[in-house]
């Protein structure tokens, strides 16, 4: 069992070793919490990776793909 306790203007509670294995989450990971119908939810955060780790995963003479993202749906510059 486990306490909620001040901790400056916000809450905390304690979160055991053993649960963060079994949620596989890492201590300091970043989560998300939520609240939803009388619980509190606690998720890994969904990284979003920076223009710097997505340009490290193209690799040389990987040849460029166009996407096609159907026809204009505003003002697109075509």
């Amino acid at each position: 069992m486990s306490r909620i306790t001040a901790w400056g203007n916000s809450h905390g509670v304690r979160i055991p070793r053993e649960i963060l294995d079994q949620a596989d989450i890492a201590p300091e990971s970043e989560v998300t919490v939520t609240a939803e119908a009388g619980r509190i939810v606690i998720v890994p955060a969904r990284h979003k990776p920076t223009l710097s780790e997505l340009l490290a995963r193209m690799r040389p003479g990987e040849p460029e793909r166009e996407v096609d993202y159907g026809p204009p749906l505003g003002r697109e510059v075509l």
